[in-house]
């Protein structure tokens, strides 16, 4: 990169850690008076604001990354898809009965366990099972595959 974009990111950057810093002197300023609520919701839209920028540099520059070279782009995109194919198993897996735990019906009569909400949760950990599973027996194998060589 060139000098000049890098003194711009760096600028950049000084300016989100100042303003960050602002806000969280802004937020223990106003602990337990009545604008601790809205100060609160600063941090968070900021924090939310950052996560943003963060999400979109890391996926921009991995996009660009991936697509600098063809092997790297083949291996990313089969990659992509072993992800999405885990995650339509789990999916298929999942159920939409909502679970019987304690306070579970108190999270339906408000609305907000519904069999939706139910088969996205079943899904989200299914995923999470999978993934486990295959990282485990990956670390198995890298360690049985020495012995092999």
């Amino acid at each position: 990169m060139s000098s000049k974009v890098t003194r711009i990111l760096t600028i950049i950057l000084w300016v989100m850690l100042a303003l960050s810093a602002i806000f969280i002197v802004l937020l223990v300023d106003k602990i337990d008076t009545p604008q601790q609520d809205s100060m609160i919701n600063l941090n968070l839209r900021w924090s939310y604001i950052l996560f943003g920028i963060a999400a979109i540099v890391a996926v921009g520059f991995s996009v660009f990354h991936m697509f600098s070279s063809g092997e790297k782009a083949k291996k990313s995109l089969m990659a992509i898809g072993v992800l999405a194919a885990v995650v339509i198993i789990a999916s298929l897996l999942a159920s939409s009965e909502i679970p019987n735990f304690y306070g579970a019906q108190t999270m339906v009569q408000k609305g907000t366990l519904t069999p939706e909400v139910a088969k996205f949760t079943d899904t989200l950990l299914y995923t999470t099972y999978i993934l486990f599973g295959g990282a485990v027996l990956s670390v198995i194998y890298s360690g049985l595959s020495r012995f092999w060589k």
